[in-house]
């Protein structure tokens, strides 16, 4: 597999461990647009290749570990 495969893979992995994590966190309207974002990014995957998915989901996976702990907080409030 080749380098950029082998981390837009990775990151995917990532991604779904989120979307698992905002799903059980009582936040499933955040798990279904990081679900969305997925879908997009396996669509630049087709049309632009492994590197544009790659950084497109490792951006929205810093998105969403950032304001995820805040997002937890304030829903425990």
């Amino acid at each position: 597999m080749s380098e950029e495969l082998q981390e837009a893979a990775e990151v995917r992995a990532r991604t779904e461990r989120l979307i698992d994590t905002l799903g059980g966190a009582g936040m499933t309207q955040r798990a279904i647009v990081v679900g969305m974002q997925l879908a997009l990014t396996e669509r630049l995957l087709t049309a632009d290749g492994a590197a544009a998915a790659a950084r497109f989901l490792r951006d929205q996976a810093d998105q969403v570990e950032a304001w995820g702990p805040d997002y937890l907080a304030a829903l425990q409030s």
